[in-house]
């Protein structure tokens, strides 16, 4: 069964794991737009695909893991 977002679970999650979340930087010009995408293809709907997709930017090299301590 997949979980789907909720306004507060963002909330949860960085309240509770702050020091372990990393910013990204996206240009005030490319936010709409790249807003636009995901809710039009429901990429962050649920918790799955929000897996699926950043596995996927792994792979394609579009996003870098953060090197292991």
């Amino acid at each position: 069964m997949e979980e789907r977002f909720e306004a507060n679970s963002w909330d949860k999650l960085i309240s509770g794991e702050s020091r372990k979340l990393m910013a990204v930087y996206i240009p005030q010009e490319d936010a709409e737009q790249i807003r636009r995408i995901l809710e039009k293809y429901g990429i962050f709907m649920t918790l799955s695909s929000f897996y699926y997709f950043s596995a996927l930017m792994v792979l394609l090299e579009n996003w870098e893991l953060p090197p292991r301590i």
